[in-house]
């Protein structure tokens, strides 16, 4: 399997298992606001959430760089996956498509693609 495909199966199971945790929590809590609120004012909760904004502007950056350093176009799709999907899906399917491009790029150069 190559990084391309690696970079796929990630992102697909970056939406499935978080989408799975959120429809358990949800259905097990009937479907309430509250318990959401709740759960995210715990201190743990706030740790965790300050360390998935920290990481997710760190994607952006980096982002930012390598679209710049590839020509990569549609930077607001993957921003928009982070914030609506999250960054487990935005950052691989980043790196899918930046992998593409490399390979892309190799291969007008008339360089060997790496896999």
């Amino acid at each position: 399997m190559n990084s391309r495909t690696h970079y796929l199966v990630l992102a697909i199971l970056g939406t499935l298992l978080p989408y799975g945790l959120w429809a358990h929590f949800l259905v097990t809590n009937d479907f309430s606001v509250s318990a959401v609120v709740e759960t995210l004012m715990n201190p743990l909760a706030l740790a965790l959430l300050a360390e998935l904004v920290v990481a997710s502007v760190v994607f952006w950056i980096y982002m930012a760089r390598q679209a710049a350093k590839y020509d990569i176009p549609h930077l607001w799709m993957f921003i928009t996956l982070n914030i609506v999907v999250g960054l487990s899906c935005a950052w691989p399917l980043f790196m899918y498509v930046r992998r593409g491009r490399i390979n892309t790029l190799m291969a007008i150069q008339g360089l060997k693609v790496s896999v």
